[in-house]
């Protein structure tokens, strides 16, 4: 599952979001791929987020859906 976080007032992208696995060693694997992962031409950043099973990604461009991360 993905979430794209939005501007509350306009719902634009704010250029983050969530991506939530059910398992933490996939949560890893990804966090491996780091600098291989790109989406409408840009690089993402990703990170841990709180939880072991989720990443935290960023750069994304405003027209980026749930879908495609």
């Amino acid at each position: 599952k993905a979430t794209i976080k939005k501007d509350k007032f306009t719902t634009r992208s704010l250029g983050y979001g969530f991506v939530y696995f059910d398992k933490a060693e996939s949560a890893q694997l990804v966090l491996q791929l780091n600098s291989k992962l790109w989406i409408h031409s840009r690089p993402m950043k990703i990170g841990p987020a709180e939880r072991n099973s989720n990443i935290f990604v960023s750069n994304l461009p405003e027209d980026t859906s749930e879908e495609e991360i």
